[in-house]
């Protein structure tokens, strides 16, 4: 009896990375630095860095901080508009690294989301870019705390003001001058 290779072809496996060939069958599984059964209709294959997880598997521990790694993901995720494992054909590029070394190489426009390059200033996007790269460090002790990440995205959000936004009060007091501008030159 002559044993068929489901490996060389995809549509007879359900294999997401590594197929190996067994006799009569072939089993799934993940390359290092992934976990998962390696099957696409079942776990598939997870990048160990791809999100949450990345704290605990590249330090062996959670700590106070470990949180503010994911933030930061979160954050260049809204920044670049892309998911936090990047898939280029075979290969994939964790987001993390990707805008880390963008910000090193001085590419950081190159990677953000036009809408955000369009919305915030030179300062404002380096600002930020910068905190994300700060939540980003794989050393837990080099990290902000939340309650900092929190006071200095306050402390962007109260600089940006759209002409376009007029606050509620501002807004009130002008219509309020604007009518009593009216007021007096109707009665000259």
């Amino acid at each position: 009896m002559t044993d068929i290779d489901e490996c060389e072809d995809p549509n007879m496996n359900s294999c997401e990375r590594i197929c190996r060939n067994i006799p009569g069958n072939y089993t799934c599984s993940c390359p290092d630095g992934y976990f998962g059964d390696g099957r696409k209709n079942g776990s598939g294959c997870i990048a160990e860095t791809s999100h949450f997880p990345v704290i605990k598997f590249s330090l062996g521990q959670l700590n106070e901080k470990s949180d503010v790694y994911s933030f930061g993901v979160v954050l260049a995720e809204l920044l670049t508009g892309k998911k936090p494992v990047l898939k280029n054909g075979r290969e994939e590029m964790v987001l993390a690294k990707l805008f880390v070394t963008a910000l090193e190489e001085n590419r950081l426009f190159q990677i953000l989301e036009l809408r955000v390059v369009r919305e915030g200033t030179l300062e404002q996007l380096q600002e930020i870019a910068e905190l994300v790269k700060r939540c980003l460090n794989l050393s837990g002790d080099d990290r902000p705390t939340m309650k900092t990440v929190v006071i200095q995205l306050e402390g962007l959000r109260k600089f940006t003001q759209h002409p376009w936004a007029i606050p509620h009060e501002t807004q009130n007091l002008t219509n309020t001058q604007s009518n009593q501008v009216d007021l007096y030159s109707c009665t000259m």
